[in-house]
């Protein structure tokens, strides 16, 4: 502490990682915590786990609503712009993901195969919903650094952060698209394995999709203080997620149920749809 406080750089950072743990936490956090449980309120009644990624998404918007909110006064452009993503990107996935799974009433197997062996499946749901909760805080916290210092504007990270956002908002999309086609087609052949357009190539484009957003709001927040490195901590983490949990559980569901599905393994990435 005393080093920080001799150093007039250190001390700045140190302030801004205080303010980013008070931010995100202090001030953020009861917000997902009380969005999760009534979440798992209306999973009670319609039965359906898969609720908490459309919840996860839902955590995303509402804490960078937030922190807009602190800066919106400013009449900043760049808020405005990255604010514009976010809404795109809430929308479009949220929007997706509640049409396909909830207002489908499709039940993702994963969970349903989780669940069977828990005794109580209110009490293991109501802590599953809360852990993604405080995971979501974690990845999301990389909008407190794309939502600052309004004094300052970067326009090489505004750019490229905010052009790598779009494409990645753009590319989920499209795989995601092309994925829900596929499941719809009346003529595809029962327990085959989708291998078209981005899904060709990677096993999840849309996970990689996924990422390039939120690495392009680390990129925005990189202004001309060390500390915003922070701001990758959200997307590394994501990926750590979706590298040793998600896609774990959703490919042991695939080599239970497709038997070629390890040859496809063999010939794709796990991410780049290259």
């Amino acid at each position: 502490m005393f080093i920080y406080l001799q150093n007039p750089t250190m001390s700045g950072e140190l302030a801004v990682f205080t303010d980013w743990l008070f931010e995100m936490w202090a001030w953020q956090y009861f917000r997902v915590v009380i969005l999760m449980v009534v979440l798992w309120l209306i999973y009670l009644c319609i039965k359906n786990a898969a609720l908490v990624d459309f919840g996860w998404v839902c955590n995303y918007f509402l804490l960078g609503c937030g922190l807009f909110a602190l800066v919106a006064d400013s009449q900043n452009y760049k808020f405005y712009l990255f604010f514009a993503l976010l809404v795109a990107w809430a929308s479009r996935l949220g929007g997706y993901l509640l049409l396909t799974r909830i207002c489908r009433e499709h039940k993702d197997p994963r969970y349903e195969k989780i669940s069977e062996e828990k005794t109580n499946k209110a009490l293991y749901f109501f802590i599953n919903y809360q852990l993604q909760g405080f995971l979501a805080t974690i990845c999301a916290s990389t909008l407190y650094f794309t939502f600052r210092r309004p004094d300052y504007n970067n326009i090489y990270t505004i750019v490229i952060g905010s052009l790598i956002t779009a494409i990645g908002v753009i590319g989920e999309a499209i795989s995601d698209q092309q994925l829900w086609n596929y499941k719809n087609r009346i003529d595809k052949p029962r327990g085959t394995i989708f291998q078209e357009g981005l899904w060709k190539k990677s096993r999840h484009p849309n996970l990689f999709f996924e990422l390039m957003v939120w690495f392009g709001f680390a990129i925005t927040g990189i202004n001309d203080n060390g500390i915003e490195v922070l701001g990758f901590l959200g997307p590394t983490v994501l990926w750590a997620i979706m590298n040793f949990l998600t896609i774990p559980i959703s490919e042991k569901h695939m080599y239970d149920t497709r038997p070629d599905y390890p040859d496809f393994v063999r010939r794709t990435n796990k991410f780049l749809p290259v």
